[in-house]
C-alpha cells in the first residue's frame, strides 16, 4: 500500500508529545500526490487537516490547501480569530485577574488585621507584665513591713524576757538552794532522827541477784550491798528487819552470802520478816525461806527450788564458718566452760554433780528455814514455780499479806507497839547520789560493773560461758 505523504516543512499543531494529522479527501490510500498539512488543535495535541483535490488529496500546500488563521487563548487552545470563543477567553482572563486581585486584597486585609491583633496582644501582655511587677513590688513592700513588725515584736519580747530571766536567775537561785538544802537534809538522814523510838529497817531486794556492790535502781540486787545494809541495821540497834523482795532469782552465791547476814541478825535477836511482791523465786526464795516469817499474795510467783547450769556449744557454727579453735590446757577439765567444743561424757557427769550439789544446799536451807523435813522439800524441788496460794498450802510461805502486814509482824516479833521505819537503801537509791555521784561509796564499783557488762556485750560472749545460777 502506497501511502506517501508530504513531509517537507510540515506545520505541526497540537502537542509536541502527541502529534497527529488530519487529511482532506476520500481516498488517502490511493493518492500518490503530496498533501498539505494544516495546523489545528492545541499546542499539546497538534494535528493536521488536508483538503480534497479531485479524487485524491492535493499535495500542494500553497495552492491546494487553504490555511485558516488561528490564535491561542490563555489555555493554549487554538480558536478561530475574531470568534465568540476569543471573547469568552478574554472575559475569562479578566475574571481570573479580578479574582486574583480580590484574593490579593483579601490577603492584604488579613495581614493588616493580623498585625493589628498582634499589636493588641503585645499591648495586653505589656500591661499584664506591668501589673505583675506592681503586684510583686506591693508584696515585697508588705513582706518588708511584716519583717520589720516581727523584728520589733521580737525585740520587745527579748527585752521582756531579759527582765524575766534576770528575775528568774535571782529568785531561781534561792529556790534551787532551798531545794538542794531539803534534798541534802533527806540525803543525810540518819538514825539519830529516830532516837525517840524503836526502829525497823526496811531493805529492798529488787532485780536479778548478783554478787558484788551495786546501787539500787540499777536493775540488780548486789549481795554486798544487801549484806552491808543488814549489818548496818544490826549495828544501829534496829529492833527488826523487813526484806521487801521482788526478784526472779539469780546467783546462788549471792543468795548464800545474804543468808549468812540474815542468820547473823537473827543470832543478835533481831527478827527478819520477808514480804514478797510479784516474784520471789529461785535464789530470791532461797533468801526469803531463811526469814522468820514469809508473806505472799495469792498472785505471787515463788518457789522454783533447784539449780541450773548452762553450756553453749558453738563448735558446729564455728566449723561452718571455717573457724578452727585450738586450746592448750593444763588439765582435762580446764576448758569445759568454753563454748568452742562439745562437752565430754565425763564432763557432763561432773557438771551434773556440781548442779546437784548446789540444789542439795538449797533444799537443806529451805528445810531448815521453813521447819520442814528434807523429804518434804525434795518433793517440791523439781524446779517449778508456785503461786502464792499454793505456796501457803505447801508451807513454803506463812500467810497472805503485803508490806505493811510484814511490818506489823515485825513489830509483833520485836515486842514493840510503835516504831519508826528506816529505809536502809535510801542513800543508794536517792536521786542526788545517782545523778551527782557524791555520798555513794559504791559509785566506782557500779562504773566498773557497767564497763564489764559493756565489754562482755561487745565481745559477743554473753551467754556463752557456763554460769551457775538459781534461775
Amino acid at each position: 500500500m502506497d501511502n506517501s505523504i508530504a513531509q517537507d516543512n510540515p506545520e505541526t499543531s497540537g502537542s509536541r508529545y502527541h502529534p497527529y494529522y488530519s487529511y482532506a479527501g476520500n481516498d488517502i490510500q490511493n493518492n500518490p500526490q503530496k498533501t498539505k498539512k494544516t495546523e489545528t488543535g492545541s499546542r499539546y495535541r497538534p494535528y493536521y487537516s488536508f483538503s480534497r483535490n479531485g479524487n485524491g488529496l492535493s499535495g500542494d500546500r500553497t495552492d491546494d490547501v487553504k490555511e485558516t488563521p488561528v490564535k491561542k487563548n490563555a489555555e493554549s487552545a487554538v480558536v478561530p480569530e475574531g470568534s465568540a470563543r476569543e471573547e469568552e477567553m478574554k472575559n475569562r482572563a479578566e475574571r481570573k485577574d479580578e479574582t486574583e486581585e480580590r484574593k490579593r486584597e483579601e490577603e492584604r486585609r488579613n495581614e493588616e488585621e493580623r498585625k493589628r491583633e498582634e499589636e493588641r496582644r503585645n499591648e495586653e501582655e505589656r500591661k499584664r507584665e506591668e501589673e505583675r511587677k506592681h503586684e510583686e513590688e506591693r508584696k515585697r513592700e508588705e513582706e518588708r513591713k511584716r519583717e520589720e513588725e516581727r523584728r520589733s515584736e521580737e525585740e520587745k519580747r527579748s527585752k521582756k524576757n531579759d527582765g524575766k530571766s534576770a528575775r528568774f536567775y535571782k529568785y531561781g537561785f534561792f529556790a534551787c538552794l532551798i531545794v538542794l538544802l531539803a534534798i541534802a537534809g533527806l540525803f543525810f538522814y540518819s538514825f539519830e532522827e529516830a532516837d525517840s523510838g524503836p526502829k525497823i529497817a526496811v531493805i529492798n531486794i529488787y532485780g536479778e541477784m548478783v554478787t558484788g556492790e551495786l546501787p539500787y535502781g540499777s536493775g540488780y540486787a548486789g549481795s554486798d550491798t544487801v549484806c552491808r545494809l543488814i549489818r548496818q541495821a544490826v549495828d544501829d540497834d534496829c529492833v527488826a528487819i523487813v526484806l521487801r523482795i521482788n526478784s526472779g532469782g539469780g546467783s546462788g552465791s549471792a543468795a548464800e552470802e545474804i543468808n549468812m547476814e540474815i542468820r547473823r541478825a537473827q543470832a543478835a535477836g533481831i527478827p527478819v520478816v520477808a514480804s514478797i511482791g510479784d516474784t520471789g523465786a529461785s535464789a530470791a526464795y532461797w533468801v526469803a525461806s531463811q526469814c522468820d516469817y514469809v508473806y505472799v499474795t495469792k498472785s505471787t510467783m515463788t518457789g522454783s527450788i533447784g539449780s541450773v547450769g548452762i553450756h553453749t556449744d558453738y563448735s558446729e557454727s564455728l566449723e561452718s564458718e571455717g573457724i578452727k579453735i585450738e586450746i592448750f590446757k593444763s588439765g582435762a577439765f580446764k576448758d569445759m566452760f568454753y563454748p568452742y567444743r562439745e562437752l565430754t561424757d565425763e564432763e557432763r557427769l561432773y557438771w551434773q554433780k556440781f548442779i546437784d550439789s548446789g540444789a542439795r544446799r538449797f533444799i537443806e536451807d529451805v528445810a531448815a528455814g521453813r521447819h520442814m523435813s528434807i523429804r518434804e522439800v525434795e518433793k517440791l524441788a523439781d524446779g517449778r514455780a508456785y503461786s502464792g496460794d499454793d505456796a501457803v498450802y505447801l508451807k513454803l510461805a506463812d500467810d497472805f499479806g503485803n508490806f505493811y502486814t510484814a511490818v506489823g509482824k515485825a513489830k509483833e516479833l520485836a515486842g514493840v507497839s510503835s516504831v519508826t521505819l528506816v529505809y536502809m537503801d535510801y542513800e543508794d537509791y536517792s536521786v542526788i547520789s545517782r545523778l551527782l555521784g557524791f555520798g555513794n561509796e559504791n559509785a566506782e564499783n557500779t562504773s566498773s560493773f557497767r564497763t564489764m557488762a559493756e565489754n562482755i556485750a561487745k565481745s559477743g560472749k554473753t551467754g556463752t560461758e557456763i554460769r551457775y545460777s538459781l534461775n
